[in-house]
């Protein structure tokens, strides 16, 4: 009877590990040729590379100023906050923590900034306390203005709806960082919230 293609997935994945760890032991015998191509396709495609770099000034300690518009024909509404991100899995994710307050609660969420270097693409997830869901984004980064573009989609509990959404990311100086969100509703994109970004000293 033939393994039915989910189970060579599930395979790939346990076998690999082991595979892995036998082709760092000097020891160990020589590896099916297979399987040593196998082996070094994986560690390219997990290699940190030129782009992964980009995500630097991204690291680091901030005190944030935001601004968000509930109405476009209304004053935005300003908070102050946090953000943490440290590097991780040896600089090919930047993992940050953000605090707020939203409303008289406290907001909290977490993001994971990465490079595809499969899909030859920016990637990033998002998470808070006051959601269920986990938006996903894809991007790219533009050297001349240092600025990172992402884009996604949202579920918007209120118009039980997918609502559009852009993100740019100006890096600048390291210094500070300035974030601005734009939202897609009726064919009309406009910005809904900004956030600035200082380096705590």
């Amino acid at each position: 009877m033939k393994p039915c293609p989910g189970t060579l997935s599930l395979l790939s994945l346990l076998v690999f590990p082991a595979a892995y760890v036998l082709a760092q032991d000097k020891a160990a015998p020589a590896m099916d040729p297979k399987m040593a191509a196998m082996v070094a396709e994986y560690k390219k495609a997990g290699a940190v590379t030129e782009n992964h770099k980009l995500l630097e000034p991204l690291v680091g300690e901030w005190t944030t100023n935001s601004k968000m518009w509930m109405d476009p024909a209304a004053p935005p509404m300003d908070m102050t906050g946090t953000a943490s991100a440290k590097s991780i899995f040896g600089g090919r994710f930047v993992q940050s923590e953000h605090r707020g307050m939203f409303m008289g609660e406290e907001s909290i969420g977490i993001a994971t900034t990465g490079y595809d270097s499969q899909k030859k693409k920016f990637v990033g997830t998002y998470i808070e306390n006051g959601s269920t869901s986990i938006t996903t984004v894809e991007g790219t980064y533009d050297a001349a203005t240092k600025t990172f573009t992402f884009s996604g989609q949202y579920d918007d509990p209120m118009e039980h709806a997918s609502i559009p959404f852009r993100f740019t990311q100006k890096v600048g100086d390291r210094e500070k960082i300035l974030f601005e969100w734009y939202e897609k509703r009726g064919g009309k994109e406009a910005k809904t919230m900004e956030i600035a970004y200082t380096r705590k000293k």
